[in-house]
């Protein structure tokens, strides 16, 4: 595919999950924005553990590895050459983020402590309780996917699927409590008069 179609490739690769992953990190400290006042410790735990699942995501991604392996297949001229490369191949996907150690311990990190925030941001007003059950489902499903995987993987299939939807909800639902909270804090910030501050004792 790699060689007959590089932009369909590279997207089955997992590239945008990367950009995705990427940028995740400026929604995770939101969450600790909106939460630092009341729930200070949680919050900052759930950013030390999403973002620790984050940079072991990233170091597992397998993408730039296969695709220079698929050029040298492509520009191999023996079956001894192949053989190696394929070899190669099946070593880099069996450590990459789906299926090594790293990437276990990064949706058990992310998934998480999303879905650790989820139940604080239950007991907080500043997020709507809609947008507090929907991260619970979709992060608690699929961390309890990434449990699950080691004894059935049929099972965690089914609740990886079941929690989707629950994604599609969550993400639009958090925005606009991220965007609201924003626009309620520059409102309340107080206008200081640069005249009356110029005038103002020291």
């Amino acid at each position: 595919m790699l060689q007959e179609d590089r932009i369909e490739a590279i997207l089955r690769l997992d590239f945008p999950s990367l950009i995705q992953m990427s940028l995740f990190p400026i929604t995770v400290f939101g969450i600790y924005a909106a939460l630092r006042q009341t729930h200070r410790a949680y919050a900052a735990l759930t950013v030390a553990l999403v973002i620790i699942g984050i940079l072991a995501i990233l170091a597992t991604h397998s993408g730039f590895s296969i695709i220079r392996l698929s050029d040298q297949y492509a520009a191999a001229t023996t079956m001894a050459q192949r053989e190696r490369l394929l070899a190669a191949a099946e070593a880099v996907i069996a450590s990459d983020m789906w299926h090594s150690t790293g990437g276990f311990m990064a949706g058990l990190f992310w998934q998480g402590g999303l879905a650790f925030i989820s139940m604080v941001m239950l007991r907080s007003k500043r997020f709507s309780r809609a947008t507090a059950i929907a991260g619970l489902l979709a992060n608690g499903l699929d961390c309890v996917h990434v449990l699950v995987g080691l004894f059935s993987p049929s099972l965690a299939t089914v609740l990886l699927y079941a929690a989707g939807p629950f994604y599609l909800i969550w993400c639009p639902l958090l925005g606009r409590d991220l965007i609201k909270l924003g626009r309620s804090a520059s409102e309340e910030e107080p206008v200081r008069d640069p005249a009356a501050l110029a005038s103002s004792p020291a």
